[in-house]
């Protein structure tokens, strides 16, 4: 059973002394101590394959409440600054943060049960998914199979631009860039994802940030950073992020806030939907959360998230963030998780 964590077998006698053996697992989360337990009968098992059907026959089970706990201790480790919040914040964080949690902690357990092969595979769709959404965002006609069959097998659309296919393969060199890259978000991690998103796209601007204040943002009137400033706006944003992790405040929170400013700042003169959308998902890989797939659905709530931070309400565009990642991804890994239990539980049999 690869990826099984083994839980131990022991013997917790009630008052009058009777044997009651159950299934425990200690797991600590943040500094906090947890336990689930699964009562398993009056008498211990027989032997190690019995124990290990036991195991597998209640390994749902437990998964299910540990993941329960660990969201519960985990959301009150955060803290969040609420300063600047409406009230609305003080009640919506928790209950936010602890479903993000969930997410955070179901997709470890998958992970830890899948063989390589398979979580290879599953990266391989969501990398498919991710790829297409992100350029579709920015007018990319590519379909989905058309996306698959570039980044996977090298085969390119008969019918489409140059233009367009560069700007779906080239995230194949980002893909290797950033799962060998184990840094902080700076600067230069910025300019090289930007080379590499604009690779035979735009030769003269690739990895530079923009010279000329003779631009604007599709769609919004906020008027982007001067050009003289993006180095000194962009970093301290970069630097608000750090220091509200080390102040414990919720990684996806402030990812998005940079994110948002990221944005704003728009450093680069073409390329910096892309570009923010990779350091937003590269943090919260760092972080052992999944990535935000920008469907073409969800492209609308997006913009208009970001739109609210540009107006000022944060507590707005995290919340629609946060429910595009919920929505996106939770019940479906929940979804996957259950089928690989009751499959676990029937090879118990």
């Amino acid at each position: 059973m690869t990826g099984l964590r083994k839980r131990r077998i022991v013997n917790n006698p009630n008052p009058s002394g009777s044997s009651r053996w159950y299934l425990v697992e200690d797991f600590r989360v943040r500094g906090k101590r947890g336990r689930t337990t699964k009562y398993i009968g009056p008498e211990s098992p027989k032997n190690e394959e019995e124990s290990d059907r036991l195991r597998k026959r209640f390994f749902l089970e437990m998964e299910q409440e540990a993941i329960n706990k660990k969201s519960e201790l985990s959301t009150l480790t955060y803290r969040y600054d609420l300063s600047s919040m409406p009230e609305a914040a003080s009640s919506s964080f928790p209950i936010t943060i602890k479903l993000l949690e969930r997410l955070r902690f179901t997709c470890q357990s998958i992970d830890r049960i899948l063989a390589t092969s398979e979580i290879d595979y599953y990266e391989g769709d969501i990398e498919t998914r991710y790829v297409h959404g992100t350029t579709f965002i920015e007018g990319n006609t590519l379909s989905l199979r058309d996306t698959y069959r570039l980044l996977e097998e090298g085969i390119a659309p008969k019918d489409k631009s140059l233009r367009e296919i560069n700007e779906v393969q080239n995230f194949r060199a980002v893909r290797a860039f950033r799962e060998k890259y184990k840094g902080k978000v700076d600067l230069a991690f910025i300019r090289k994802l930007h080379s590499l998103i604009m690779n035979n796209i735009d030769f003269e601007s690739a990895g530079k940030f923009r010279r000329t204040d003779d631009i604007g943002i599709f769609g919004i009137e906020l008027k982007p950073t001067p050009a003289m400033m993006i180095e000194d706006e962009l970093q301290e944003a970069i630097d608000d992020y750090y220091h509200g992790l080390e102040e414990g405040q919720y990684p996806f929170f402030l990812a998005v806030i940079l994110h948002q400013r990221f944005e704003s700042i728009h450093p680069f003169t073409d390329g910096n939907g892309r570009v923010g959308r990779e350091v937003f998902n590269y943090l919260l890989l760092r972080d052992g959360m999944p990535r935000l797939i920008f469907l073409g659905k969800d492209r609308e709530v997006y913009l208009q998230a970001l739109q609210k931070g540009d107006e000022g309400d944060v507590f707005g565009m995290i919340m629609d963030f946060s429910e595009l990642m919920v929505n996106q991804r939770l019940k479906v890994a929940e979804d996957r998780l259950r089928k690989l239990g009751e499959s676990i539980k029937a090879d118990s049999k």
